[in-house]
């Protein structure tokens, strides 16, 4: 990795960098511009995206915006998942009620 990728990484994209970042895949296109519409908590997880991943809710409409996206079904007794997109390789995950924070979560990774 270069200095200029490795600090790249390490600032905090904006909104329309983020949104870029997903345009040339299809699957995730679709499950961005889906996640954007359903939920109202886009502009805070882009403010507070850490180490390049996006952090988003989770509820029943996401599970389902993430099977039509990427065809895995996440079975929801389960602690964690972590998935790939079958088109560009994006890594997600989701990690099941945190008890702390008393919600499920769903990562993706901004830049694949």
């Amino acid at each position: 990795m270069t200095p200029a990728k490795s600090s790249r990484q390490q600032q905090k994209m904006s909104k329309s960098e983020v949104i870029a970042s997903f345009v040339a895949c299809p699957r995730c296109s679709y499950f961005l511009t889906g996640y954007r519409l359903i939920s109202d908590d886009f502009d805070s997880a882009v403010d507070e995206s850490a180490a390049g991943w996006l952090s988003l809710s989770w509820d029943h409409e996401i599970h389902l915006l993430v099977q039509k996206s990427y065809g895995s079904h996440i079975d929801m007794e389960l602690d964690t998942f972590q998935g790939i997109c079958p088109e560009c390789q994006r890594p997600y995950s989701y990690k099941s009620l945190d008890p702390e924070v008393d919600k499920s979560t769903f990562k993706v990774k901004i830049v694949p």
